[in-house]
């Protein structure tokens, strides 16, 4: 708090003194004094400022790729995102050890404060979009009312490998949204893998008769008759070739 109090001063000092002297103060130092002053606002809310620093490496065997990559990164933080990306050529060796993992920071004229929401919306790949442009309705942010749909069969077909995470609080719904998912991938044609080590799910078999002849269980437990049920040569019991090349993946 006191460094941003102290930062905030300095700017407002540096606003005065031109206003004082009779010049009009710069736009750069309008938006600075407005930045700290919400920096501010934001601790008086609680809220955590970081002090951050980032550097980005890009790494090639010709030295002429290294510096296109680094035009066209800069090009697109500066003129798309309007994030201003800087290439220090004096400082290229302090910020290449900022840039090893759980190294010390070497270089401290490019720290910024900035809040935790500000830094997580920063990093590669930060997106509010959830789901998918095409596939069945899962649900809705809570932030902005938006429907979620979702297709992982999809991301096959754009060459990428489909994954999906869900997190929540304890009775929060994250067994029934997974569930949900499951279900509606095996009515679009999937085929879908389930380990289910407290038998959840044991009862689809009976209650989602519609689909009945497409549910297979398979229960492992460590009674007599449970043993060597994923035994390659019990599962491919004619076919030995088929059951060598399982048994050696």
């Amino acid at each position: 708090k006191s460094k941003i109090k102290n930062k905030a001063a300095k700017i407002n000092a540096q606003v005065n003194e031109a206003l004082q002297g009779g010049h009009i103060p710069s736009d750069e130092e309008y938006e600075a004094k407005a930045a700290a002053e919400s920096l501010e606002k934001e601790v008086k809310r609680n809220k955590h400022i970081i002090e951050t620093s980032i550097s980005i490496c890009l790494a090639s065997t010709k030295e002429k790729i290294v510096r296109n990559n680094t035009k066209v990164l800069m090009e697109y933080f500066n003129k798309s995102l309007k994030f201003e990306l800087i290439n220090p050529y004096t400082d290229q060796y302090r910020i290449f050890l900022d840039f090893i993992p759980a190294n010390s920071n070497y270089n401290r004229d490019f720290i910024q404060l900035v809040p935790m929401e500000t830094l997580a919306g920063g990093v590669f790949g930060a997106s509010d979009h959830l789901g998918d442009s095409v596939g069945a309705y899962i649900g809705y942010t809570v932030n902005g009312n938006r429907k979620v749909y979702l297709y992982m069969g999809r991301a096959t077909k754009l060459n990428k490998s489909p994954a999906m995470g869900i997190y929540g609080n304890l009775g929060g719904g994250k067994s029934f949204n997974a569930n949900l998912i499951v279900v509606l991938h095996v009515l679009f044609g999937s085929s879908a893998l389930i380990f289910d080590p407290k038998s959840e799910r044991s009862h689809w078999a009976d209650k989602l008769d519609f689909m009945r002849d497409l549910i297979s269980i398979v229960r492992l437990t460590p009674n007599d008759e449970d043993k060597g049920k994923l035994d390659p040569f019990n599962l491919y019991n004619d076919n030995i070739d088929e059951a060598c090349d399982l048994a050696f993946n």
